[in-house]
């Protein structure tokens, strides 16, 4: 007789066989497996709890906006490094090959520029504009952003560029 029972096995049989000195030995007398049934079936429910969840999180969330652009910078030998460019406050213009133009991290119209930087100035910018203009862009569209930063009162422009090795702010 058994005296005790695991799940999936049968027949587990532990016999005293006597010791010395009063010592117990025990022997496992049969062991034999049952064999379990394979479950092999798709359980969608988790599935369904992700796809809910992932649901809420992008249903909520508002827009996001990167700080970095797919932009391609010219490449030059010598460039210096800026570390003020880096700064929130810095006035940063944008310039993409399609000739998109961004201030900061927002899509505006060239016409809009004086006003931003303008407002940006007044809000304690430094007065100097970065303008970050892709090395594909059509020069005409490049050409025409100096004269509207000068027009709000700005006459220092930096164009970051990017050295062989590093990116050269």
């Amino acid at each position: 007789m058994p005296l005790f029972e695991l799940p999936g096995v049968q027949g587990l049989g532990l016999v005293s066989k006597g010791g010395h000195r009063g010592l117990a030995s025990w022997s496992i007398l049969e062991v034999r497996q049952t064999a379990q049934p394979i479950v092999s079936r798709f359980e969608p429910h988790p599935y369904r709890g992700f796809a809910i969840v992932m649901l809420c999180i992008f249903t909520t969330a508002g827009p996001q906006v990167h700080s970095r652009r797919a932009l391609d910078l010219p490449v030059v030998a010598h460039g210096r490094n800026i570390p003020r460019i880096a700064r929130y406050d810095s006035i940063t213009i944008v310039a993409t090959r399609d000739g998109s133009v961004y201030f900061r991290n927002t899509k505006v119209l060239r016409k809009d520029l004086p006003n931003r930087i303008y407002d940006a100035v007044l809000n304690g910018a430094e007065k100097r504009v970065y303008l970050k203009v892709d090395a594909r862009g059509k020069y005409g569209d490049v050409s025409a952003l100096p004269p509207y930063v000068q027009s709000a009162g700005i006459q220092d422009a930096t164009f970051p560029v990017e050295t062989p090795g590093k990116l050269a702010l």
